[in-house]
């Protein structure tokens, strides 16, 4: 997977030729932006799943829950 770092090496290339580029060179940078700011989304759903679990994990095993309908432990470890 490509890094916004790495994008931004791109639109750094792009630069030395700004006069051919200017508006490329932009569009990765603001596309750079954009994977930074979902990654940091990302890593907060993570969290929040993660402390989701904790609590299911927590609650011992003889309390009676509803079910929760649609949710798929093994499936959403996959994800993560």
């Amino acid at each position: 997977m490509i890094t916004p770092s790495q994008i931004r090496n791109i639109a750094a290339i792009l630069d030395v030729h700004e006069d051919d580029f200017v508006s490329e060179a932009k569009t990765l940078r603001d596309l750079a932006q954009q994977v930074e700011d979902l990654q940091k989304e990302r890593d907060v759903l993570l969290e929040i799943i993660a402390f989701a679990f904790e609590w299911i994990d927590a609650v011992p095993e003889n309390t009676l829950l509803p079910p929760m309908p649609g949710f798929d432990r093994d499936w959403a470890n996959d994800m993560i």
